[in-house]
């Protein structure tokens, strides 16, 4: 025989329980307003569960319809946290929790009412209303980057987004210090070359930690189609958070230098950028020529106006001139329509999420 627990989807304000307990001695809410001495409209707010019920009104309330103090007091308290949880059930449902709790970001949960607490818990805020000021407003305001053809969930953006600043409070704040981009550019430039993402990510996180920037690389959940984002957390501490979303070389360290751009160009506010079909705002369109130019300097118009495009031998040795990947140099090229967009992909180089790790291999 199979056994269901009753969780009601609703929240019964302490009055009902008062009220019932009234008649049971035929008494009114004016006999319990009299008692207490209450206005009429403050017990109105009590019966409603608008006002808090307090040690001192616990304990009048007993005196008129009977119980314990304390039991008034954990009724109110039940009916708070009642409340409290239906506020965030909604954010719960949204939540991409089965890839979260995959990945190690929240535990799966149970019944609803873990599921919002474990929403809640992992924002780090109270109830729905203080997530939507803290993450929903944010990315409300946010410079936002996004496609029309591309509508990412703005719970799963946010879920990402929390991610990110966790990942990132793990590691030192580090002192802004912009005045050593140039050689941070140069070493990033550097780091395309290598295959492996456990090779060069490191590479890439200290090049960017000498201008003071945090990077954390962090997979996107199901509704979450941002490439990156560049902002700064309440200790000031600067973060480029990216999702190697089209896991390939050239979107990636793309999306990285956009970000510093950010940093760079516009300071610590929150960008989140998606790139495709995107219309760019004026700040976006100065990241990405700050991205363009750290990556391939001046540009690839030394490939421009050959018969049929560029040959694969002539990308490479341009890429070992310049000093940066040669998948990197293609992407420029297909930017810049020099060549389509299935041309040259060979040069390029792919990677694989394993679990929560990113590697070097064609993805599937």
């Amino acid at each position: 025989m199979t056994t269901t627990t009753f969780d009601p989807r609703w929240a019964s304000a302490p009055g009902a329980t008062i009220l019932e307990a009234l008649r049971a001695r035929n008494l009114t809410a004016e006999d319990l307003a009299d008692a207490l001495g209450l206005s009429d409209p403050d017990t109105r707010r009590l019966l409603h569960g608008e006002l808090l019920i307090s040690e001192h009104l616990a304990a009048g309330i007993a005196g008129v319809a009977g119980g314990t103090a304390r039991f008034w007091l954990t009724r109110d308290e039940q009916y708070r946290e009642s409340e409290r949880l239906l506020s965030a059930e909604d954010l719960a449902e949204h939540m991409p929790f089965t890839e979260m709790a995959k990945w190690g970001w929240i535990s799966k949960g149970g019944g609803w009412r873990e599921r919002a607490a474990l929403a809640l818990d992992y924002f780090g805020v109270e109830n729905r209303a203080e997530w939507e000021s803290q993450f929903a407003s944010r990315i409300g305001h946010a410079h936002y980057r996004t496609s029309p053809t591309i509508h990412s969930s703005q719970v799963s953006v946010a879920a990402w987004l929390r991610q990110a600043e966790l990942r990132a409070a793990e590691q030192p704040v580090l002192e802004w210090t912009p005045s050593a981009a140039g050689v941070a550019v140069s070493q990033i430039r550097e780091a395309s070359r290598q295959a492996d993402p456990e090779v060069f990510l490191p590479l890439v996180s200290r090049a960017l930690a000498s201008v003071g920037v945090t990077l954390v690389v962090v997979k996107a959940p199901t509704g979450c189609a941002v490439s990156g984002a560049a902002f700064s957390v309440a200790s000031g501490q600067r973060v480029i958070a990216a999702t190697a979303r089209h896991r390939a070389d050239d979107h990636l360290f793309f999306t990285l230098l956009h970000e510093l751009g950010h940093h760079l160009l516009h300071g610590p506010d929150l960008y989140l950028d998606e790139f495709e079909d995107s219309d760019p705002s004026v700040a976006e369109e100065q990241a990405d020529a700050f991205a363009a130019e750290s990556l391939v300097p001046g540009g690839v118009s030394a490939l421009v106006g050959r018969t049929n495009g560029p040959t694969m031998r002539q990308v490479v040795h341009f890429a070992a001139r310049v000093g940066v990947a040669p998948g990197v140099v293609v992407g420029q090229l297909q930017h810049s329509g020099v060549i389509g967009p299935h041309q040259l992909n060979k040069l390029k180089r792919f990677y694989k999420w394993d679990g929560v790790t990113l590697k070097s291999g064609r993805s599937l």
